[in-house]
């Protein structure tokens, strides 16, 4: 049931997201909404992937990861300057690598963004956290902040979905200044390559 907090200077707009199905078509429908010069923020710090495991999140997240590598080519195309900025978490294990779930994730974008012709709108990066929430920021006026609600639980269970351009406009000088900032290049494969070479 969406609900709105009145500031001084603008509404809050704000609407709970319960499970899985609710937080990535919500996500869905804020991509397909993009009009192609947006920049869209993401972090992927819990989610799981397909073939990660058994859980049903894994189609919301593919149809999810499916819509932004379309619509980044749709923008493409019509000389728009879409871009996807996310942020991996995790801890790199031996030589730097990523963990394998993590290879899965950062091959899977990768691919997807790659068939739909747009891999130059793919910007990833990680960062060595393991924070319990993520983000998707869409432009400057929406955005949903989404995560479990059991220890160890990878999957994102409750969320919120946020429209207010004052509260967003915030939240980007945090992904910027805080997230992306201090996140680093994924150098894989090829550091697994030379390793092995």
């Amino acid at each position: 049931m969406p609900f709105a907090t009145y500031g001084r200077q603008s509404p809050i707009q704000t609407f709970a997201l319960i499970g899985p199905a609710a937080i990535y078509g919500e996500a869905k429908k804020l991509i397909d909404g993009c009009e192609g010069h947006e920049i869209i923020r993401a972090t992927s710090i819990l989610t799981g992937m397909p073939g990660d495991d058994d859980s049903d999140e894994n189609a919301h997240v593919e149809a999810y990861l499916a819509a932004i590598a379309n619509k980044c080519a749709e923008a493409k195309r019509n000389n728009h300057d879409l871009l996807y900025k996310t942020v991996l978490g995790f801890l790199p294990g031996g030589a730097g690598l990523p963990p394998e779930h993590k290879k899965l994730s950062i091959t899977r974008r990768r691919d997807l963004f790659a068939k739909a012709g747009a891999p130059d709108r793919l910007l990833m990066k990680y960062i060595e956290t393991d924070w319990s929430l993520d983000v998707l920021i869409v432009g400057t006026t929406q955005m949903i902040i989404a995560f479990p609600t059991l220890p160890r639980d990878r999957h994102l269970r409750i969320g919120l979905r946020i429209r207010s351009h004052a509260f967003v406009n915030q939240a980007v000088r945090w992904y910027d200044d805080c997230v992306l900032e201090q996140a680093k290049d994924i150098d894989w494969p090829s550091a697994e390559k030379l390793k092995a070479g």
